[in-house]
C-alpha cells in the first residue's frame, strides 16, 4: 500500500515537472518571437531617414548625369516659391511610360489626373528593406505573383484617398506610365502606423496608371 502511494506521488511529481517545463518553454519562445519583431524594426526612424536620404542623393545625381528615368516629384501642397526639403519630394523611377500622342511637341493622348478625380490603377506596397525582407516586407497589393498586365485587375479609387505622397505623383502620371515610387514617411502615415506599416516608415510603391475618371463619368468596368 505504501509502494503505491509512492508510486501516485512520484507520477504526480514528474506530472508538474513536466508542466512547468512546457510552460517556461512557452515562455522562451514567445520572448523570442517578440524580440525578433522588436529587432526587424529597431531604429526604425533613424534607419528610415538614412534609407531616404541614401536614396533621394542617387536619383539627384542620375538627375544630374541627364538620365530621365529619375523625377522628384514636389508634394502638391508646396508651390513652386516655397522653401523644400528632400522630404517634401517623392522619388519616381520611371520604369515604362505613356507614349506621346505627337512625338513633335511631347504631348500626350491623355492628360494627368487632378485631385477631384479617380483614377485605376496597379499597385504594391513595400517597406524598405530589412533583416528577414530583401525586397522590403510587402505590405499592400492588388494583384498577387508576377507582374502581367494580361491577368491582373486594377483597382478604382478616389485620388483624394491616398497618402500625400501617393496623391502628388499620380497626379504627375499619364494613363499607361508605370513607375516606382519611394516616399518618405512624411508624405505617407508620417508618425502614425496601420495594421502592416509602422510608424516612420519610408514606403515603396511600383504603380500603373491604367485610366483617369472625372466626377460624374465611370471608369471602366473591371473585368
Amino acid at each position: 500500500m505504501i509502494e503505491t502511494r509512492q508510486i501516485i506521488k512520484s507520477s504526480r511529481a514528474a506530472m508538474v515537472a513536466w508542466g512547468l517545463f512546457c510552460f517556461f518553454a512557452c515562455m522562451l519562445t514567445s520572448c523570442t518571437e517578440e524580440d525578433d519583431t522588436a529587432n526587424e524594426y529597431e531604429n526604425w526612424q533613424s534607419r528610415n531617414e538614412t534609407y531616404f536620404t541614401q536614396r533621394y542623393k542617387e536619383a539627384q545625381d542620375s538627375i544630374a548625369a541627364g538620365n530621365r528615368n529619375w523625377k522628384l516629384i514636389r508634394v502638391y501642397s508646396k508651390v513652386s516659391d516655397d522653401i523644400c526639403s528632400p522630404t517634401d519630394y517623392v522619388i519616381a523611377h520611371v520604369i515604362s511610360q505613356a507614349t506621346p500622342h505627337d512625338e513633335w511637341d511631347g504631348s500626350y493622348a491623355s492628360e494627368n489626373p487632378e485631385y477631384t478625380d479617380s483614377v485605376q490603377i496597379h499597385y504594391r506596397g513595400r517597406l524598405m528593406p530589412s533583416a528577414s525582407y530583401a525586397d522590403g516586407f510587402q505590405f499592400d497589393s492588388s494583384w498577387i505573383g508576377d507582374y502581367n498586365l494580361q491577368t491582373m485587375i486594377p483597382a478604382n479609387m478616389k485620388l483624394s484617398s491616398f497618402i500625400v505622397g501617393m496623391s502628388s505623383s499620380l497626379m504627375q502620371m499619364h494613363v499607361g506610365d508605370r513607375w516606382q515610387l519611394c516616399i518618405p514617411y512624411k508624405l505617407g502615415y508620417n508618425t502614425s502606423s496601420t495594421t502592416n506599416v509602422p510608424a516612420y516608415s519610408t514606403l515603396n510603391f511600383d504603380v500603373t496608371l491604367m485610366a483617369i475618371g472625372k466626377p460624374g463619368k465611370a471608369l471602366p468596368v473591371v473585368r
